[in-house]
């Protein structure tokens, strides 16, 4: 884990303790190396930036659908970048949403857990990286 602050920024990290236990602790996927894993949170005047980069290895002799799933704080807005995907895919998640009740602009998220996949080939490997921006809340210190 990598950390940079300013000197008189204060940062209240215990968010940054719960994603990383999350992901230590999760169940590993079979057949997946993960051949590294970085958290690299630079906190500039109370705005803080968080880069999470996790490469991963499919192991198994046939394409395999890979998951990165990663807690992170509420946001009270949020933009999220959508995926484009040939018509026919689209559709299908959409009407897959629209049956378990989802609005359609939440397909594959919730409002603290950041959710992905993807089929990656034989013995291959993929890098999935997630920007998290967030403005921090000052609290006085206790002297």
């Amino acid at each position: 884990v990598v950390t940079k602050a300013e000197p008189a920024g204060l940062f209240k990290a215990s968010w940054l303790f719960r994603l990383i236990c999350m992901l230590l602790f999760s169940s590993p996927q079979e057949d997946v190396e993960i051949s590294s894993f970085h958290i690299n949170s630079t906190v500039t005047s109370r705005y803080a930036i968080t880069v999470i980069t996790s490469r991963v290895k499919n192991q198994h002799t046939d394409s395999k659908e890979i998951h990165f799933e990663v807690k992170i704080p509420r946001m009270p807005s949020s933009t999220y970048d959508g995926v484009v995907k040939e018509k026919e895919a689209a559709q299908q998640q959409y009407s897959e949403a629209v049956a378990r009740g989802e609005v359609p602009d939440s397909v594959g998220r919730t409002l603290e857990e950041f959710k992905t996949s993807v089929t990656v080939a034989a013995l291959s490997k993929v890098t999935f990286e997630l920007t998290y921006e967030e403005l921090l809340q000052r609290t006085p210190r206790k002297i």
